[in-house]
């Protein structure tokens, strides 16, 4: 069967349209359930409308296209330039995953959905056919977000117990720990697992898993320059809280905190720009015995830096999740 591919439309939110001196956008923003294009240097947005609503929308790392789950039909590529789109499988799916050469796309399918039996599996599709290949795996992975490495020769699987696959599904190392989150670095050699113990480090050439920080919140690893950043919770005297973002070195070191928040709020870093020099970070309120005036809680998209950038990218009353559109320089 022929693709076809509908239009999209991009239509301007909160703020007038992008100009051409804006440059191409550098973001895919999702805030209440509304997918939007972002430009980091000038905190402009705009809507990606389709025929459907779009969710979970994750940039090819050749930042020519954009997957996300469409309500009605499956999985949707969109076309950030033209605005046209088309359905790459109508499979129910969750936690998109592109390859590292852009050419496959790994997803969760709910059997429920569609075989109205309990669990879900690891799919593989094809972005130039459509076709899908299931992988094996020893958890149900419904929980999971699978991440590639650069190479294209693993998939980490955080679920109950951390598994690292092959593409094709034979086993790797694993941990039995509560997988939060994983991050592979750039040349495929090393890997972060975030776990409620703290940050572990697997490299090819270690037999098991290495602890490398504990009881830390958030993590961000840059592709360039061997940087981490993470979130310290930390108290004063009279009990109160807050989170802020540190970096620190992967080999190593003193970390530098970039971020200051006010008390009872917290900052979890998102993703690193492609170069490396600047950070998303996303700032919560905390419950409880907070005073503060009703417009200030709110979940704030920053963008940060080392250098001391901090600017307000987005405000919203729900978490507001981002990230970065894959290049050279942003």
């Amino acid at each position: 069967m022929p693709r076809r591919w509908a239009a999209v439309l991009v239509l301007a939110a909160g703020c007038g349209p992008a100009v051409e001196s804006d440059g191409p956008a550098d973001l895919l923003v999702e805030d209440l359930g509304v997918l939007y294009l972002g430009w980091s240097k000038t905190g402009h947005v705009q809507e990606i409308a389709s025929p459907q609503p779009l969710h979970e929308g994750v940039w090819s790392p050749d930042g020519a296209m954009i997957a996300a789950l469409d309500e009605a039909a499956g999985i949707r590529l969109v076309d950030p330039g033209s605005g046209e789109s088309r359905i790459l499988t109508t499979r129910s799916a969750m936690s998109l995953a592109w390859s590292p050469d852009s050419s496959r796309i790994a997803f969760v399918h709910r059997k429920e959905v569609e075989e109205g039996v309990g669990g879900s599996s690891l799919f593989v599709v094809e972005r130039a056919t459509g076709g899908v290949s299931e992988i094996p795996t020893r958890e149900d992975p419904s929980s999971s977000t699978p991440k590639w490495s650069p190479d294209g020769e693993w998939l980490a699987l955080c679920t109950a117990d951390f598994a690292l696959l092959t593409r094709t599904g034979a086993p790797g190392p694993g941990l039995n720990e509560d997988c939060i989150n994983a991050e592979w670095s750039a040349d495929s050699t090393s890997l972060l697992v975030q776990t409620h113990e703290g940050i572990h480090l697997w490299a090819p050439n270690m037999s098991a898993f290495e602890l490398i920080a504990e009881y830390t919140t958030g993590l961000a690893w840059t592709e360039r320059a061997g940087r981490i950043a993470t979130t310290e919770t930390v108290e004063d005297e009279g009990g109160r809280q807050r989170a802020r973002t540190l970096v620190l070195e992967d080999s190593g070191g003193v970390p530098m905190s970039v971020t200051d928040p006010p008390w009872w709020s917290s900052d979890l870093p998102m993703s690193w720009s492609p170069d490396g020099a600047r950070l998303l970070v996303q700032r919560g309120w905390w419950s409880g015995e907070r005073v503060r005036d009703t417009e200030d809680n709110l979940n704030q998209l920053r963008v940060v830096s080392e250098q001391g950038e901090d600017m307000v990218l987005r405000e919203s009353t729900e978490w507001i999740w981002a990230d970065w559109r894959p290049g050279d320089e942003h």
